[in-house]
């Protein structure tokens, strides 16, 4: 049992969408205002995850032993910056301890008592030149429909997964669901696309939603989900702002499938 895969996970195939954000803020003195900033529509895998990863190349390798070195890792990680010491972080980067803000008098005396630290990164070249082989697949202007950014599913933590019947919850923008109309649904994936006969889709049915926000979604995932099939999630929503509910309903899609556990 102990080389067991413990943990399903659809790798990516190096590629990935960009999203442009309209700029509203003002360009400093001197400088040309750009119309849009640009975000990587990032997906996050797990410590279990990459686990999987190992167990799948390295064939007979106990993911239980792997879990322990990881856990042994993270421990004197963290004690190296209890300890106010920087880390190189496997030739990725160096995480090391900064200041994050400092309130001091006109001299700048007495200002120890007044610092609060953070944790800051530097990425390597080596960690910058495993990236720049990525394929950008799209890139999309952000409008005025729900941006799902990411799948999150509760029962255990892992992304761009759901498990039938257990709460997921959603992250990103405009998500807020609003109108009679309204719905969360389950749309089979069909290669890399995603069937568009709604009559095949699966319907969050109850409705109920713990948290109903602009940047975060949660609900129960439907129970007739069918294990180990892709799906993207669909929202329709009037919602606009706060409370405020439009005329107009507009959809929303998962820019990527999620795996049904």
């Amino acid at each position: 049992m102990s080389g067991t895969i413990k943990s399903e996970f659809a790798d990516t195939n190096g590629q990935g969408g960009i999203t442009l954000y309209k700029n509203h803020f003002e360009a400093a003195p001197g400088k040309n205002k750009k119309e849009f900033f640009a975000r990587f529509n990032r997906r996050t895998v797990t410590v279990d995850n990459l686990i999987a990863r190992i167990q799948k190349k390295e064939a007979g390798t106990k993911g239980i032993v792997l879990e322990q070195v990881a856990a042994f890792f993270k421990e004197e990680i963290a004690q190296a910056l209890r300890n106010g010491e920087a880390v190189n972080m496997f030739d990725f980067g160096v995480m090391y301890p900064a200041v994050l803000s400092l309130k001091t008098d006109g001299d700048g005396a007495n200002c120890a008592s007044s610092m609060q630290l953070c944790v800051r990164f530097t990425p390597s070249a080596y960690a910058n030149d495993a990236v720049s082989n990525v394929e950008i697949s799209n890139v999309h202007k952000a409008d005025n429909t729900p941006l799902i950014e990411a799948v999150t599913d509760l029962s255990n933590g892992e992304e761009q997964q759901v498990t039938a019947g257990q709460p997921v919850r959603l992250t990103g923008t405009r998500l807020c669901l609003g109108g009679e109309d309204s719905f969360v649904a389950f749309a089979p994936a069909d290669g890399d696309d995603m069937e568009h006969d709604e009559s095949k889709w699966l319907y969050v049915k109850n409705h109920y939603y713990p948290h109903n926000t602009m940047r975060q979604l949660e609900f129960f995932a439907p129970e007739d989900l069918v294990r180990g099939n892709r799906y993207f999630i669909v929202l329709n929503t009037a919602a606009s702002s706060g409370k405020v509910v439009r005329k107009n309903y507009v959809l929303g899609f998962s820019q990527s499938p999620v795996i049904a556990a």
